[in-house]
């Protein structure tokens, strides 16, 4: 699935995290989308989208230099954000839900 800025009638998306270990060639976008909203907890109509892109991230905080990398990239309006972000913190710990997530729980 890939789905665009007008698709959600909104200026700005805003990528709220990403899939580690996740290559974007590999992935299947629908299942992980489908396993994504299930242990996010989040409703069908839920406006979010993952799109496979390079991302940075710093290397050490406070320091200019960021490290590159092609990732799956959590994506949603920024009127969303917040509460996507939020559920993030309800996820179970990594070691329980890459056995109940395949494609998400890393």
């Amino acid at each position: 699935m890939h789905l665009n800025q007008t698709t959600f009638k909104t200026d700005t998306l805003v990528a709220c995290g990403f899939l580690v270990g996740a290559h974007p060639g590999h992935l299947h976008c629908d299942e992980a989308e489908r396993e994504l909203r299930t242990s996010l907890q989040l409703e069908n109509n839920f406006p979010l989208q993952l799109s496979a892109r390079t991302t940075t991230i710093l290397i050490v905080l406070g320091k200019p230099e960021k490290f590159s990398f092609q990732a799956v990239v959590i994506e949603t309006p920024i009127n969303h954000a917040e509460q996507l972000r939020e559920q993030f913190y309800l996820l179970p710990k990594p070691a329980v839900a890459h056995g109940l997530y395949p494609y998400t729980g890393q």
